[in-house]
């Protein structure tokens, strides 16, 4: 996730205040650290009709200490559809309130609720179980309407959301190495994100997966001084 909006994170609204569970940040590393890249072992990401994601397998079945069981459906992979728009918007806000990081009346809901204007600036991936879109995430290219923090030749990756009835079983995963394998087809040389300094749950996900909080690089929201950290991925 990231709580931000527009260039440099302009965020109207109030988001609440948010810590790690000891009250720290994690540790940072200044320099990015190439690491070998992504690998899943169960699920199939598909080829869209756009956006050539490769196909690769993911473990996103069974995730340890997800209670996910060994039958449940794999995911997929592909491109947004304007058809998908109306739900991708009800799971990014969805995702959003769930984190309980926002104050109700927050503007921000109007911004990532947006779907549509999204799509016409940027690449929106859809994860799908069975049929069902479970998760979503916006991919942004360097000096267009939707980066923050991307640089040129990076794929800045936004909005990451999982409904929050099938969180924490792996569909987050599964969108995160398919923005890097995106990445890679485009000849780029690193993914990049902005999350919240206290969300100890997606800076998790993201260390697992082999990303670098880059220190030198975080920022505050403009409007509020709410901490922000960068974290990015080398792609090999």
């Amino acid at each position: 996730m990231c709580p931000c909006s527009g260039p440099r994170g302009i965020l109207t609204g109030r988001p609440r205040a948010a810590s790690t569970s000891n009250g720290s940040a994690a540790s940072t590393s200044a320099e990015p650290r190439r690491r070998g890249p992504p690998t899943e072992t169960s699920s199939t990401i598909t080829t869209g009709a756009t956006i050539n994601v490769p196909e690769h397998t993911s473990t996103d079945r069974g995730v340890p200490g997800s209670g996910a069981a060994d039958d449940r459906p794999a995911t997929t992979v592909r491109p947004a559809t304007e058809a998908d728009h109306a739900e991708i918007s009800r799971i990014t806000v969805d995702s959003y309130r769930a984190t309980g990081y926002f104050e109700p009346d927050s503007t921000y809901f109007d911004f990532i609720a947006d779907s549509a204007d999204r799509a016409r600036h940027a690449e929106l991936l859809v994860a799908e179980r069975a049929g069902r879109i479970v998760a979503t995430v916006t991919l942004i290219r360097a000096g267009t309407r939707y980066a923050d923090i991307c640089r040129g030749e990076e794929l800045e990756m936004r909005m990451l959301a999982v409904d929050p009835e099938v969180q924490r079983t792996g569909a987050g995963r599964v969108l995160v190495r398919a923005a890097v394998d995106r990445a890679r087809e485009l000849g780029l040389t690193r993914v990049a994100l902005t999350t919240g300094a206290g969300w100890t749950a997606p800076r998790g996900l993201y260390e697992s997966l082999g990303f670098t909080h880059v220190s030198e690089r975080d920022w505050v929201v403009p409007s509020n001084g709410a901490p922000l950290v960068v974290y990015t991925y080398d792609v090999a």
